[in-house]
């Protein structure tokens, strides 16, 4: 595979110069606009071209990561999400490696450690590989020439070694005369350097690099396919820890059932408030869910099957259920009357996923290969493509807003400052006559009564927000457009607002 690079060194080459330009194009200071999913189709474009080259033929699993990939892409383009911006880039670029390995290797000998440990080691392959075009393009015009051009070389080092040597010598120099100063700055005023035309330069070289050191991680680099035994550990030991670990469950769980989920649909236990009881306890239930998860795949891993061992995990799996079943009634019982919060969401979002995970690895309780990282890859995707589209500051916005009885301006400064601007079009619906209380950054600059102060603050909100978004189309973004079109409409809307407080906002 590797002489296959090399011997088509000027394919690869000129293929990689070309998607540095389109790489630069599609991404420079724009990672969530329109260009974003074409950068996606032209990188998985560019490896269905180099696995021709490299005469291999594109698996079917290959191809539900690549969709994977472009559905996070477009969905980057319809929210203005900065959380939801870096994940997916980060989950474009995972599942990017994962599809990679896919197609070079044999996964289904992998177990969940090795394939962590593969995918990890693939990452670290390419950082390896970075300087592979360097040397692929010296061996290149090495043969080309057919012998190597000494003078050139040793004209080339003199040149490094002189650089600093230079600069060094300027500028002790400059410091040492005065007339020598003015005579360099006045040469310096002559030469403009736009950064941007540097930036784009580094930028088209960063991305020739990472393509080429992509397939030359690829191709150079050998992972282990086999699974290595270690399935041999004595199954007593964990037959012990675990079932004291049941019992403990057991009676918590016990619990749970007869008291929480039965009285807890009548009332709250005690003298205890709602945040006082949802907050009690749910971190503390979340960490051992996740315990719990990863207890029962280091057992079914390193220890020997066991009858007993198989009965108690599974003893342990539905336990978890009950106990990730109590971390989401708290959190409900809690937004019930203190609404939604993005930490909230994505708490109950993980908690949701986690069961799934849990399924799979009571499944591989019974089923020794069955494929969990798979499973929990496909689970993890989908579930997180969900979350990407449902735009969850836009929900947010809209539940909170429809399950506040009594909207306070403290509340609305929570959907301006923290949410995104994806809330704006449910807080354009809002009429600041409506809300109570003062703002009180308004009403301390400024001698206004209380519905003035919000009536301002809601105004100067969506004309900012209008200003804000004046780019070109290469940064379009479908939620941000949609932000402004409410900005737009809100301004027009209460155009006398600007009349009434004699604020100049222009």
């Amino acid at each position: 595979m590797k002489e296959k690079l090399e011997s088509r060194y000027g394919y690869f080459m000129i293929s990689s110069i070309i998607y540095g330009f389109f790489f630069t194009f599609c991404l420079y200071r724009n990672l969530h606009g329109i260009t974003l999913p074409f950068w996606v189709a032209g990188t998985l474009a560019y490896f269905i071209l180099a696995f021709r080259q490299l005469e291999l033929k594109i698996k079917k699993d290959t191809v539900f990561y690549a969709a994977a990939a472009l559905l996070l892409g477009i969905s980057s383009v319809l929210t203005d999400d900065l959380f939801l911006h870096f994940f997916n880039m980060a989950g474009i670029l995972l599942l990017l490696g994962v599809s990679l390995l896919y197609q070079m290797y044999e996964e289904r000998k992998w177990g969940f450690g090795r394939f962590i440990m593969n995918i990890s080691t693939f990452f670290w392959d390419i950082m390896e590989s970075i300087a592979l075009p360097f040397s692929q393009t010296g061996k290149f015009f090495k043969k080309k020439s057919g012998q190597e051009n000494k003078k050139l070389k040793y004209v080339l080092l003199g040149i490094l070694i002189a650089l600093p040597l230079f600069l060094i010598v300027v500028l002790m120099l400059v410091s040492a005369d005065r007339i020598f100063y003015e005579m360099v700055s006045k040469a310096l005023s002559y030469i403009r350097i736009d950064m941007n035309i540097v930036f784009i330069i580094c930028m088209i070289f960063l991305g020739i690099i990472l393509i080429y050191a992509a397939v030359g991680g690829l191709v150079n680099y050998r992972l282990k396919e086999d699974q290595p035994a270690c399935k041999n550990q004595e199954p007593i030991i964990a037959i012990t820890f675990t079932s004291i670990l049941c019992a403990v469950y057991l009676i918590f769980c016990g619990i749970q059932v007869v008291y929480l989920f039965a009285q807890g649909v009548t009332g709250l236990p005690g003298d205890f408030t709602y945040a006082e009881y949802a907050r009690r306890g749910f971190f503390e239930l979340l960490f051992v869910s996740i315990l719990n998860f990863a207890m029962v795949i280091i057992c079914n891993t390193f220890f020997r099957d066991h009858k007993a061992l198989k009965v108690l995990l599974t003893i342990i799996s539905v336990c978890n259920y009950i106990l990730i079943a109590s971390s989401i009634y708290r959190m409900i019982l809690y937004v019930a009357v203190y609404h939604l919060t993005y930490l909230r969401v994505l708490v109950l979002w993980f908690l949701i996923l986690l069961a799934f995970f849990m399924a799979g690895a009571l499944i591989c309780v019974y089923r020794s290969k069955f494929r969990l990282f798979f499973y929990c890859m496909i689970v993890l995707t989908i579930g997180y493509l969900g979350f990407s589209f449902a735009r969850p500051d836009y929900l947010i916005a809209n539940y909170n807003l429809a399950h506040m009885e009594v909207m306070h301006i403290d509340d609305i400064h929570y959907l301006m400052n923290s949410l995104s601007d994806d809330a704006a079009p449910a807080i354009a619906k809002l009429d600041p006559e409506n809300i109570e209380g003062a703002s009180r950054a308004y009403s301390d600059a400024f001698s206004f009564d209380a519905q003035q102060t919000r009536k301002m603050e809601f105004y100067d909100y969506f004309y900012k927000l209008d200003e804000k978004y004046q780019s070109s189309w290469r940064k379009y973004n479908f939620s941000e457009h949609k932000a402004q079109i409410a900005a737009v409409q809100y301004l027009e809307k209460h155009e006398e607002d600007k009349k009434l407080l004699k604020v100049d906002f222009n």
